[in-house]
């Protein structure tokens, strides 16, 4: 028997948390035009351009940053001090939604006001799903905090963490802490997102 299109596209949301953009619908051989229909229908939910949900899935914790990676069209993932976040490795609490993106992504939606946009290149170990969604390696996300200026003692807290995990070798521990070493060397301030003056 045939999955019809609602099976395939619960398919990919049930991985996602319940979420679609158009280029899932694509990847499982379904028009996008379709998901404005069923969200016209109310079978799905319209949460912001381009991203839909399955009002059937349960709301979870957490589901505002699978959210925020679909509004990108699922070229970002969850990065820096938010990736710290869920991974519970220091007690941070970002003001924003952190996200890492391709250099050569272009937000061209309105709604993009709580995401914060680290442009870098991530290679296919730097990326891991937690609770099915996306987010940097703990030793990328340290990278990027430290980048970020988040305050050492949460830093050290985080390599700390994931380092009695298991996340990190000895090896990444090493040339994190340089890393805290020469930032602070170069004046680095706490608790801010400004660059040092």
């Amino acid at each position: 028997m045939a999955a019809t299109l609602m099976d395939r596209l619960l398919e990919v949301a049930g991985q996602q948390r319940g979420y679609l953009v158009p280029a899932d619908a694509e990847a499982v051989d379904v028009n996008p035009v379709e998901l404005r229909k069923l969200a016209a229908r109310g079978r799905l939910n319209r949460v912001a351009h381009g991203v839909y949900r399955f009002p059937t899935f349960p709301n979870r914790p957490g589901d505002e940053l699978m959210e925020a990676v679909a509004w990108t069209g699922k070229r970002g993932v969850i990065a820096g001090a938010t990736a710290l976040a869920v991974r519970e490795l220091c007690d941070v609490n970002p003001g924003r939604i952190e996200m890492a993106v391709p250099p050569t992504y272009r937000p061209r939606k309105k709604g993009g006001d709580l995401y914060w946009f680290l442009v870098e290149r991530l290679g296919p170990g730097d990326v891991e799903i937690v609770d099915d969604i996306p987010v940097v390696i703990p030793a990328v996300a340290i990278a990027e905090a430290i980048d970020e200026h988040v305050d050492p003692a949460l830093i050290d807290q985080a390599i700390t963490t994931a380092r009695r995990r298991g996340e990190l070798t000895t090896k990444d521990e090493a040339r994190l802490r340089q890393r805290v070493r020469n930032a602070t060397v170069h004046g680095w301030r706490a608790n801010t997102l400004e660059e040092p003056r």
